[in-house]
């Protein structure tokens, strides 16, 4: 392409791009509601501090309701390709997505309706001073709204009470908000800018700090793709104050405040108090839900549990949805008793509820796999690994930080595809407001029980001390950050890629008060005390587990870990990509002494050897066989795949396969299996490999001798 014909397109492109924000401008500007419903067109009469670019218009529902999810991004940046920018973060909200520029501000919106009027943003005060991006509910905006405009209508949004209080408490709003958010408010001729994040950070705040240019995200990638370089998180429970001098663009933090303060007073001895703060956890946080639009993952550990007992004694219409074929025989019993307690006990509800037990498909978990690795927001674990101490016998010692393992797995986490698969049959099924088990491991026992680590995540394996040392040590790493980071963001990414906005219970502020508040003795006598306790008032099946004199760090089959107990089997499948690479090591001894011929044995080792090498990027997780029946324990079974294009030096795979039986011996069991795996020999089957090669290796376990 010559000078002439380049400079003809671009000249094009600009007179393109300018004809269409303005077309958009005059056609396509949605309304931009304020707490006095101040629309584009009014808005606009402020000049340039005020200006609708983009504003593509969605789908309109049925007027009474406002939607649930959103995602945003602020920037000081020129947005040269708002496409790439938003690319993850439009999966928050597919139906309409808003620009506006305001003060040097780029403010872009996406918005999810579930039903009801597009409620756009930035929501902007009606001198056009004031500006609010905001993702997450504000669930006291009522009482709110009865305090700080009682002569006026209801909001008619949640969001509009950020505004009002803001105007009524300035920096201090956020103390007022009893909610899950993520807001960023600019106040243009204060030259303030706030940033704020719920106490637990259930919505992620990603920030960005790079010299004279200044950004804000729901997602990290967002900042990244708009040309952001130093990006870092908002720690949970706080708000940074920002401030710029006029005519110039250097940000500065001006202070940091923490928006909650947790009392340490352990001397509730009875956990009435913390069911009535969780039941009106849940009440708050299905208040605005529609019949048919709530579901839950129900397994059989004690965090879903909760909720459901929660919502059925509340008569709440909902769903649930429970994996089964990986588990125990009583594990699936469980799960069955407590539809069944649903079913009894439910009242007017009773009609809308439905117990959906599942078992993914190949071609299902295929479609998951594929569907996250190609729009779920990229994310990185940073995993803590504390020292354990193996106590002899309860006590609390904390461990020593040994540190943080990265871990770039949240799509490819198998906790996330039984997630990500009941995301999507309940989107299929119109039903959009998931309520999580999430954080009640880390607020309530540490991943522990007793002193005894049940994950290297554990600092000090849930044993509660008093008051003094409590209060020494408080918070603890997960209680807001480490797993607790990690596994909030895995359900905020996967369900925001299907469209579902995840609700937090165990993590309202209320409830995490009335656990610490319950005295050492109880907490250290029942795992899970408060939850056990709620099963119990109410005789809802469970497995037990108390601490006893004869058992002291727990006693009955509940003192498993088994919170994700429903994707067990999905787990399993990254156990045994290890445990191939073991089985792949040993086979590769036993063919460099076995293979007499050089020209075999070197083809057969260099395909070993890159099999080994890359045997993350091998695996397809998609690939599940749920039901084959597991081998006789204590054996390695070598799975040989052929093709038939492979032979090696003239040897089908299949004799290889026949001969490495031979050289093996009874220890080992050589099965046969055609290109696509359909065949597996565990509880969960075996993964698919990627691009199938000559002969893959593969155990179920592998003896002392060969390890």
């Amino acid at each position: 392409m010559g000078p002439p014909v380049r400079w003809f397109v671009i000249y094009l492109s600009i007179y393109l791009s300018i004809y269409l924000s303005i077309y958009q401008s005059f056609f396509g500007a949605h309304p931009q509601y304020s707490p006095t419903s101040v629309s584009a067109t009014e808005a606009s009469q402020h000049g340039d501090r005020l200006r609708v670019i983009v504003a593509s218009p969605g789908k309109q529902a049925a007027a009474g309701w406002w939607p649930f999810m959103c995602s945003f991004l602020l920037t000081t940046l020129r947005l040269l390709n708002l496409t790439h920018a938003n690319f993850y973060l439009k999966q928050r909200g597919p139906d309409h997505t808003s620009h506006v520029s305001s003060g040097g501000f780029h403010f872009v919106h996406n918005l999810l309706s579930q039903t009801g009027n597009l409620s756009a943003q930035p929501l902007v005060t009606a001198d056009g001073n004031v500006l609010v991006l905001f993702n997450g509910e504000v669930y006291n905006y009522r009482e709110l709204g009865n305090t700080l405009r009682p002569d006026t209508p209801p909001y008619a949004s949640d969001g509009m009470a950020i505004l009002d209080a803001y105007a009524r408490y300035g920096k201090q709003f956020c103390k007022v908000l009893d909610g899950e958010y993520a807001i960023a408010l600019v106040d243009i001729p204060r030259r303030s800018l706030l940033l704020a994040v719920d106490p637990f950070g259930v919505k992620p705040l990603f920030v960005a700090e790079d010299g004279d240019a200044f950004g804000a995200s729901s997602y990290r990638s967002g900042l990244v793709r708009a040309g952001h370089r130093k990006v870092r998180q908002l720690p949970a429970n706080t708000l940074q104050e920002y401030s710029w001098l006029e005519g110039r663009r250097e940000f500065q933090l001006v202070r940091t405040h923490v928006l909650r303060t947790w009392v340490i007073h352990q001397h509730q001895t009875s956990g009435l108090e913390w069911e009535s703060a969780f039941l009106r956890a849940v009440a708050k946080r299905v208040a605005d839900v529609k019949p048919g639009r709530l579901f839950l993952p129900l397994s059989s550990g004690y965090d879903s549990g909760a909720i459901h007992l929660a919502l059925v004694l509340l008569d709440v219409p909902h769903d649930t949805y429970s994996i089964v074929g990986v588990e125990s025989k009583r594990e699936v019993d469980l799960m069955r008793q407590r539809v069944e307690f649903a079913r009894r006990h439910a009242g007017s509800a009773s009609s809308h509820n439905n117990a959906r037990l599942i078992t993914p498909s190949v071609k299902e978990l295929q479609a998951v796999w594929r569907k996250l690795n190609s729009m779920c927001e990229p994310y990185t674990y940073r995993m803590p690994k504390f020292s354990d101490p193996h106590l002899a016998q309860p006590s609390f010692v904390p461990g020593v930080l040994l540190g943080e393992e990265q871990q770039n797995m949240l799509r490819k986490d198998p906790a996330s595809w039984g997630i990500a698969h009941i995301c999507s049959l309940a989107s299929q099924a119109g039903q959009s407001v998931l309520l999580s088990g999430s954080g009640a491991d880390e607020t309530i026992t540490d991943y522990g029980f007793a002193g005894k680590r049940l994950a290297p995540s554990s600092q000090w394996g849930g044993f509660w001390p008093n008051d003094t040392t409590l209060a020494a040590f408080f918070p603890w790493k997960s209680f807001q950050e480490g797993t607790q980071r990690n596994y909030l963001a895995k359900d905020e990414y996967v369900t925001g890629t299907y469209g579902v906005e995840g609700r937090f219970p165990f993590l309202d502020a209320e409830v995490v008060q009335a656990t610490i508040s319950l005295t050492p003795k109880l907490k250290n006598t029942l795992y899970k005390a408060p939850i056990q306790l709620f099963f119990q008032r109410h005789d809802y099946p469970h497995a037990p587990c108390e601490a006893t004199a004869s058992q002291p760090f727990g006693e009955g089959w509940g003192c498993q870990k088994r919170g994700f107990g429903m994707y067990a089997g999905i787990r399993n499948v990254a156990a045994k990509t290890r445990l191939a690479a073991q089985a792949t090591k040993a086979l590769q001894s036993f063919l460099r002494e076995s293979l007499g011929d050089s020209a075999v044995q070197g083809r057969a080792i260099r395909k070993l050897d890159t099999l080994h090498q890359n045997q993350a990027q091998a695996i397809r997780p998609a690939h599940v066989t749920p039901h084959a029946h597991a081998p006789a324990r204590g054996k390695v079974h070598i799975l040989t795949c052929e093709t038939r294009s492979t032979r090696i030096n003239g040897t089908r795979s299949r004799d290889l396969g026949r001969r490495t039986q031979q050289i093996l011996g009874d220890n080992f069991v050589v099965k046969e299996l055609c290109s696509d795996l359909h065949v597996g020999f565990t509880g969960t089957g075996f993964p698919k490999v990627r691009g199938l090669g000559k002969l893959v290796g593969y155990a179920q376990s592998v003896p002392p001798d060969v390890r």
